[in-house]
């Protein structure tokens, strides 16, 4: 799709110029979106997202400005790690989405989510996932690149898409799902033979689970591989939510075993005869990029000049590949008996005018998001009326309704439920099932956590860090001298909640490395001017903080010497100092950088 270039801009900012092909210059249609689509892309600003600078239109040449990210891809670093904890895979996901969701709230659809479209950014304390190429897909986009060619990665692109269907959100929900599955054991459930194959595979079987996956990132990943996009989960931003609070479940976990074949769909087989592709030939395969991964878009020379811009030809590692693949009138299984079913070889895998598919089922499933295959929905529920969700999980619930309903979900703090859970529904239970597309559900969801130590102050400031109180440590703390040379004046600092969150919490000490051990400090916290907490600190001693911050716009942590002794000063610690509150509603937790 282009060349990569190294730039710098008057300011010494690190860029990245992706300057596209010649001949999508010459493409009236892509010309006139790439000018229209421009203050879209731009304004598009999330921690997980790419930052796009600019668009250039000069001449003949199109090219894309964006901030240079210092770190692999998402490939590259699944190629080192093999597989990843399924902690980290929910870590990395819940990013993703978050960085998705930013994009589909502006109204563009990616459709080449994949690990090589993932950036880590090294620059902080975690590698921070960051989307990228979310603009290059609608930006070359036009009537002829549509009638012949489908954008996206075969393994990774949602069967709809496959089949002629208009992109929507939902389609990246479904190549996020696979990419989590390939974090998860090292492979793409439907890999194997020919992109038509692969394609087959996946708008005809469920996933086969890999050992090693837990139930709740197995469900979720289920999920998202629906087949029918209105069963996948209802949004990008309610999606990271949920995988933020499973990686805080999941801590701990160990990896799965690395995988070189995905396991088998769950009682089904499928030959490896092509369905039959109307008025599809050679000429509209796109082969996908084969570079390896991590590997970056070929350089050859210099870009030209435009200032403010510095362009050089030096490497960066941005993977910016879109491969094209088939579309037409795809994938209509024929079901047939098991004795009747023959394995073809992968090289009688091409197209044929009378090819048919054919797949030998032995139990039934449905797209929804669910282990194992789907059976009797309840045995509680009279035929053809609502069933009582109320305590199942989203996947259950989902089993329960079948594929003709869709839940809207509405999360909700309650520390007292398992997570997950379904805490209410409308329609209630015995409603007339047959008329029903939407059930509203709100659903049980953990606390999600933010550390002061990541965020940005609004008045003052303390230290940042690890520090030990009573031989305790606590990774993420805000910490203070006081009384340095006698001197009780102590300071504080203020931070914005924007009503966002219910509780804050921490533990407070004196430092057990504080030059003095018998100084004390007044510990105060104001919740919007109101002293809602205060504490004498002394040494040898962790003192538990809790408080409401319900409806709470500002958050002030105050102190000062309440007692100094002569041996000099100490150090106030505000241990792993935390405020929480309901997903959806809390902004997505962030690494310092």
């Amino acid at each position: 799709m282009g060349e990569v270039f190294a730039a710098e801009d008057v300011d010494g900012r690190d860029l990245a110029v992706k300057v596209l092909h010649a001949d999508l210059a010459q493409d009236q249609a892509v010309v006139s979106r790439f000018i229209q689509e421009r203050g879209i892309l731009v304004s598009l600003a999330d921690p997980h997202l790419v930052k796009v600078e600019d668009l250039v239109v000069e001449g003949e040449t199109l090219a894309i400005v964006m901030e240079r990210i210092h770190g692999p891809n998402l490939a590259a670093h699944l190629t080192g790690q093999g597989t990843l904890p399924p902690a980290e895979v929910c870590r990395l996901g819940a990013g993703i989405a978050a960085g998705l969701a930013a994009v589909h709230e502006a109204g563009v659809v990616h459709r080449d989510v994949k690990p090589e479209n993932v950036l880590l950014d090294a620059s902080g304390s975690e590698m921070l996932p960051k989307v990228t190429d979310f603009g290059v897909s609608a930006l070359t986009d036009s009537q002829r690149t549509r009638s012949t060619m489908l954008v996206g990665t075969p393994e990774y692109i949602a069967p709809e898409l496959a089949n002629g269907g208009e992109p929507t959100p939902a389609a990246d929900l479904y190549s996020l799902g696979i990419m989590l599955y390939k974090l998860a054991c090292g492979v793409t459930p439907f890999v194997g033979g020919s992109l038509i194959a692969v394609l087959k595979r996946a708008a005809e079987l469920p996933p086969g689970r890999p050992e090693g996956i837990p139930d709740e990132l197995w469900d979720l990943i289920h999920w998202l591989l629906s087949k029918r996009p209105e069963q996948r989960p209802d949004s990008a931003s309610s999606l990271a939510f949920q995988l933020a609070a499973l990686a805080q479940a999941l801590d701990g976990t160990p990896a799965a075993p690395l995988l070189t074949a995905p396991p088998a769909a769950p009682g089904l087989s499928v030959t490896e005869t092509p369905t039959q592709f109307a008025g599809i030939t050679a000429a509209t395969v796109a082969e996908p990029n084969t570079n390896k991964p991590g590997e970056e878009t070929n350089i050859s020379g210099p870009a030209r000049n435009r200032k403010p811009l510095i362009i050089g030809a030096a490497g960066v590692a941005v993977a910016l590949v879109l491969a094209g693949i088939l579309t037409a009138n795809l994938f209509r299984p024929t079901a047939t008996n098991a004795s009747s079913t023959t394995a073809t070889s992968a090289a009688n895998d091409v197209v044929s005018q009378s090819a048919t598919a054919s797949v030998t089922p032995t139990s039934t499933w449905t797209s929804t998001p669910s282990a194992t295959a789907s059976s009797s929905s309840s045995a509680t529920a009279a035929p053809g009326t609502v069933p009582n969700i109320v305590g199942k999980s989203l996947p259950e619930a989902q089993r329960l309704l079948g594929t003709s309903t869709r839940l809207q979900v509405t999360d909700k703090y309650d520390p007292s439920s398992p997570d997950g859970t379904v805490l209410t529904q409308d329609p209630q239970p015995g409603t007339d099932l047959s008329t029903l597309g939407i059930m509203k559900v709100s659903v049980a969801r953990s606390a999600v956590t933010n550390y002061l130590a990541d965020q940005q102050s609004v008045n003052g400031s303390m230290s940042k860090g690890s520090a030990t109180i009573s031989g305790v440590a606590y990774p993420h703390s805000i910490t203070t001298n006081f009384c340095n040379w006698g001197d009780t004046a102590g300071g504080s600092v203020e931070y914005n909640l924007g009503r966002n969150y219910q509780t804050f919490a921490a533990t407070a000490g004196l430092a057990d490395d504080s030059h003095s051990n018998a100084s004390t400090a007044l510990l105060e916290i104001f919740a919007d001017g109101r002293k809602v907490y205060s504490q004498t600190v002394s040494y040898g001693q962790a003192f538990p903080i809790n408080v409401d911050m319900t409806n709470v716009l500002r958050l002030k942590i105050q102190y000062q010497g309440a007692t100094c002794a002569k041996d000099g000063e100490a150090e106030l610690v505000v241990g792993d100092a935390r405020i929480l509150g309901a997903p959806g509603v809390v902004p997505m937790p962030t690494s310092t950088q």
